[in-house]
């Protein structure tokens, strides 16, 4: 393993650390006691646009997976949902500011996940919600309106409002520091691979209406 990825991967073990104790210090209940919200797909989503699409995904699983062995008590079904929360977020914000990379450009990127993120949650709720919670599908149709879509509104507003008022200050400080450390440019990392998200995307979204389909 050389120099750079080495980098890379401590980065990454930073990045995780930081998302993982978010989420361990700041829990806050929003609308419904088990809708809570937490700042780690600001950093999940900023690691993206600094390490490189792969590292969003990684974060947003591993975080996950950690959270439920930590903090959660929602098992399983909520570590899939919080996987899907994250990615679905940050994998919309990275991949339109890469191809819109300014300030007006960060703007959109974040409505857009904002809004992915709301799409997929009701339908990833629509499923699992009734298999988590053990009710019908019709009691979390009734919810959509007065909890789940408020909720992940005001969770990819949250989100939103950090990173843009974040994003820039931290760009130039990690440029500094992968040039200090002779890695990669901030750019070669923010922009590979964007047709990866890409397939995530679509692929939260169609296991969703399969799940629906099949279980309805």
């Amino acid at each position: 393993m050389n120099h750079n990825r080495i980098h890379q991967v401590t980065l990454l073990g930073m990045c995780c650390a930081i998302a993982l104790l978010s989420v361990a210090l700041i829990r806050i209940p929003l609308l419904l006691p088990f809708l809570t919200y937490s700042p780690k797909d600001v950093i999940i989503t900023l690691s993206g646009f600094f390490l490189g699409p792969f590292a969003a995904l990684s974060l947003s699983f591993i975080t996950s997976v950690l959270e439920m062995l930590t903090v959660s008590d929602t098992g399983i079904l909520g570590c899939i949902m919080n996987t899907i929360a994250s990615a679905s977020f940050a994998c919309a914000v990275i991949t339109v500011f890469h191809h819109h990379p300014s300030r007006k450009g960060l703007f959109f990127a974040l409505c857009g996940g904002t809004l992915l993120l709301t799409i997929s949650m009701i339908l990833w709720n629509i499923w699992i919600t009734p298999l988590y919670m053990g009710c019908s599908r019709a009691a979390v149709l009734q919810l959509i309106i007065p909890a789940i879509l408020p909720f992940n509104l005001l969770k990819g507003g949250l989100n939103s409002l950090f990173i843009f008022l974040l994003y820039h200050s931290l760009k130039t400080i990690m440029q500094q520091h992968l040039e200090a450390t002779s890695s990669a440019s901030l750019n070669e990392w923010a922009t590979s691979e964007p047709h990866l998200l890409l397939g995530v995307i679509c692929l939260i979204f169609l296991l969703a209406l399969i799940g629906i389909a099949c279980f309805s």
